[in-house]
This record gives C-alpha cells, sequence and structure tokens, in this order.
C-alpha cells in the first residue's frame, strides 16, 4: 500500500505551488465545514487526514458561497509575517489522579493510563492539582507557496501539572499543486471519526516527521471527481519519549478514495520501528516490511494497521462512520474481531439549525496498542496514540452542539466499561485465562464557547467522572472532575512585504 502511496503523491505534483499554516485543531472553523458538508454543501474534503491548512479552509468556504475569513492567508503574493498569529491562555483546576494501563494484577506493555482531563487535549500538560498555560503561534511565508509555523508553550502548575517552557510546533510546509510537503513538529489526527480515532488521534502530542501528502482530494472520474476522488498520506516520525528504544520512528500512510461525493473509503497502516537498542535492520528488511509483516531477518517492527468507511446522507444532515483496527490476522477471524480488534462506530448530524448530535460507541482489543519489543507500547510522550481510554474497554457516547444566542454549547455523557482480565493468545481462539474486576466509569461535562469579537474567542469546560470498581480493586470508587476555561485571540492582521 505504501508504493501505491507514495506513487500516487508523486505523480500528482503539478507545476503550481502553495503553502500556509495549519489551522488548529480546536478552532470552531471545523464544526462550519462539517456542517457544510453533512447538508451537501461540499463533497468530501478531509482525506481521512487533518489538520486542514489555511489555504485550504479558504478554498473550501469559497466553494460553498461564505465569505472570506480576513484570518486566513490570502492568495496575494510577496513576504509576509504574523508575529503572533494566535495567543491562547488557558487555566484549569482538577483532581484527576491517573490510573495507569499497567496494573499489579495485571502488568501490560503499554506506557501512559486513563485520565479524563487529558483525553484528546494533543499532549497538554493534565490530571490532578492547578494549572496555568500559555500557547503563542508564529508564522512567516513567502504568499501562499510558502510557510514556516512555531508555536512556543508554557505551563506552569502544581501536583501532577508540568512546569515547563517548550516549542509545540515548528514546522516548514509548501505545496507542489495538489501534493504538500511538510518538515518538523506537527500535529496529525488519522481516520473517519468526529471525535475518536483507532490509530492516531488528538490524545498525543505534536512529533518531529516528514510529511507527505495530498493537499485535497485528486479527482479521477466524473465531472470534478463527483465519481472518485482520491487522497493519499506517507510521514515518518520520531516517538516522544518514553520509550523503550529511545528515538523510536512511526511510519505511517493513509489511501482513501471519496465516492460519488458519498462515500468514503480508507485504509490506514502504521509501523514502529527503531530506537537506541532496538534489532538492527537493513534498508532492504525496511522496504521488504511494508509488504511482509515480520521478515526473514526477524521480528523488528510493530505494525497497526485499520480500514475504516464513512458515508454521508445530505438529505438528512447525517454522516456515519466506522473504523476497525488490529495488529495480527489470525485464523479465528471471529476471535480475532471481539477480542484482538479496536471499533470505533459514530454516526453525526445537524438535526435542526443550532442543534447537531454525535454518538460514538467504541471498543477496544485486549492487548489495543501493546507490543512485547516495543513495551512502552504504540504512545508517544507517555500518551497512548488511538482511543485514550487504552485496551480493553467498551464505551458509548452521546453529545449534542447547541447554538443559544450567541453561546455555543456542547453538553455530552459518556459510559466506559474497563476489563482487567488476562488472555493468552495461541494460533486458535483468543481463550480468557484469568476473570479480574472491571472498572466502570460514568463521565459528563459540557463546554461552552462565546465569540467575544471576530478575533477572540472564550471558551469553559467543565466535566465530573465517577468510578466505581476504581482501579480495579472491588467496592472501591473514587470522584474526578475538573474546571478549565481559555482565552483565544487569534488577530486577522499581518505584516506584508513586498513582492
Amino acid at each position: 500500500m505504501r508504493w501505491v502511496c507514495v506513487t500516487f503523491l508523486l505523480a500528482a505534483i503539478g507545476s503550481s505551488a502553495a503553502a500556509s499554516p495549519g489551522v488548529d485543531l480546536d478552532d470552531p472553523i471545523y464544526i462550519e465545514l462539517a456542517g457544510l458538508r453533512y447538508r451537501g454543501a461540499l463533497p468530501p474534503y478531509l482525506g481521512g487526514v487533518r489538520p486542514l491548512t489555511e489555504a485550504r479552509v479558504r478554498a473550501l468556504r469559497r466553494a460553498a458561497g461564505l465569505p472570506p475569513d480576513v484570518r486566513l492567508v490570502s492568495d496575494e503574493g510577496g513576504l509576509w509575517l504574523a508575529p503572533l498569529r494566535r495567543m491562547s491562555l488557558r487555566g484549569a483546576v482538577a483532581r484527576d489522579r491517573l490510573r495507569p494501563y499497567s496494573t499489579e494484577e495485571h502488568p501490560r506493555d503499554l506506557a501512559g493510563g486513563v485520565a479524563i482531563t487529558c483525553e484528546h487535549q494533543q499532549g497538554r500538560s493534565c490530571g490532578d492539582g492547578a494549572g496555568l498555560e500559555l500557547e503563542l503561534d508564529s508564522a512567516a511565508g513567502y504568499g501562499p507557496w510558502l510557510a514556516v509555523v512555531s508555536r512556543v508553550r508554557a505551563t506552569a502548575g502544581s501536583d501532577d501539572r508540568d512546569t515547563d517552557v517548550g516549542l509545540d510546533r515548528a514546522h516548514a510546509s509548501a505545496e507542489l499543486g495538489p501534493v504538500t510537503i511538510l518538515a518538523g513538529r506537527d500535529v496529525l489526527v488519522l481516520g473517519p471519526s468526529a471525535r475518536t480515532q483507532a490509530l492516531w488521534g488528538d490524545h498525543v502530542a505534536a512529533i518531529d516527521q516528514i510529511r507527505l501528502s495530498t493537499a485535497r482530494p485528486v479527482a479521477l472520474a466524473g465531472a470534478g471527481g463527483s465519481i472518485l476522488r482520491a487522497s493519499a498520506l506517507f510521514f515518518l516520525g520520531r516517538l516522544r519519549d518514553p520509550q523503550r528504544f529511545d528515538g523510536s520512528l512511526v511510519d505511517g500512510t493513509r489511501l482513501q478514495a471519496d465516492l460519488w461525493d458519498t462515500v468514503e473509503i480508507g485504509l490506514t497502516h502504521l509501523i514502529q520501528l527503531g530506537g537506541d537498542g532496538a534489532p538492527d535492520f537493513s534498508v532492504g528488511d525496511y522496504l521488504l516490511e511494508h509488504v511482509q509483516h515480520n521478515a526473514e531477518s526477524g521480528e523488528f517492527a510493530n505494525h497497526r494497521l485499520s480500514g475504516d468507511v464513512a458515508v454521508t446522507v445530505p438529505d438528512l444532515g447525517l454522516r456515519a462512520y466506522y473504523e476497525l483496527a488490529a495488529e495480527d490476522m489470525r485464523d479465528e477471524i471471529g476471535s480475532m474481531l471481539r477480542r484482538d480488534a479496536d471499533h470505533v462506530l459514530g454516526a453525526e448530524m445537524d438535526v435542526a439549525p443550532g442543534l447537531g448530535m454525535l454518538v460514538e460507541l467504541t471498543s477496544t482489543g485486549v492487548r489495543s496498542h501493546e507490543h512485547q519489543l516495543f513495551t512502552t507500547g504504540t504512545t508517544s510522550g507517555g500518551r497512548v496514540a488511538g482511543n485514550p481510554l487504552g485496551p480493553s474497554t467498551l464505551s458509548a457516547f452521546a453529545g449534542a452542539r447547541l447554538d443559544v444566542a450567541d453561546v455555543r454549547l456542547w453538553p455530552w455523557i459518556e459510559v466506559a466499561h474497563q476489563s482487567n482480565d488476562i488472555y493468552a493468545f495461541g494460533t486458535g481462539d483468543i481463550v480468557r485465562t484469568d476473570d479480574l474486576p472491571d472498572e466502570w466509569r460514568l463521565r459528563a461535562g459540557t463546554r461552552a464557547g462565546l465569540e467575544m469579537t471576530r478575533d477572540l474567542r472564550v471558551e469553559i469546560r467543565a466535566l465530573a467522572e465517577r468510578v466505581t470498581t476504581a482501579d480495579f480493586i472491588p467496592d472501591s470508587e473514587r470522584w474526578n472532575a475538573a474546571a478549565e476555561a481559555a482565552v483565544t485571540w487569534t488577530p486577522s492582521w499581518r505584516v506584508a512585504g513586498g513582492r
């Protein structure tokens, strides 16, 4: 699949060029675009990859007949500089003790743990205590052809919260026709889900990477691609510590086909390999590993593979999606699907003007993201790359989006069941060998967003969680809760130079 992807990307490179900064994953513009998609005003536009660039968002808004957003980089040439492109100040107070994935009764080859304040936070400081965090974004470039972006993040906190100053984002990007090239530190989200990704999502922090992808779905059949469009991505990144082998790499590929502006079908493949002290491999071994798991030179890589499908029904304002992810295929397919695979099933819908709904069911395999060689698992910075609930979990989530006057509300509720049972893996069925207590989590919260001005946004988040059989100990109970507030300023001005 990887060579199909790279060949497609190289063939797609044209003579024109364009580039612009990425739009932050928390920006409400993604909600605006999703609503246009549900109602059929836009064809599939993500290719299963986020973030979108400012240039891409500008083009999508124009295609939907919306007025230009002055915060987005323009089509004009010449040097430009945005020394303060975005500033975000957020404060939080929380009671939220992390429960490690690996327990005394059930050791796991996986770093990190479950903490409600850490989920979907792109690696931000979280957990018990009080914290204050400042993010400063800068960008510069030449017209829409070249962009250099950085984000400095400063955090101060008590208890489990970090106190640090670091470079959270720093990358350069350019577009060659429909192909984007990016080098540096950036976030990446893969898959069709609006909330939970099975392979790589917004739970982990930005990683250092080289990325080659289509800038937009490429039309292959039908007028303007109305029958078939295709998207592709290849990246090679360095996983952040802690890692079993310092400097371990992650190699990823995604291919997606969009059919009749309605159906999206995607395949994603991740390979974890290398690092200080990890098994050696040659260039030939590396190439062969992409088409033959466990090459003749011996096992030196950890694989994760997923397939997904999404269907949009514009007449109902509905988009439904499903993703299946696993590491190994087994002779007993039913046992593999039930015990050793991750599933994400969801639907998002515009019910009425100012009212949207999202429901999602997720389950994870009993050893999801674990690996016997890479004993910290498919993680980066101590955060699992996929579902933040970790292995052996079944959860149901329901949320709404309500526009009330100038305030947008996102109330939600989730029930999660987490098993600590131990299983034996042979060549046949996966068999449970030890029945241990189960942990239950009942959680709810809300987020309120207010656009104070065109450039200034305020968000408040509150959440609470009741954990029973906490830490898998019978009759134990714990409450977790948090309150957060964030103020984000995105000024529209830029310093422009000559052409």
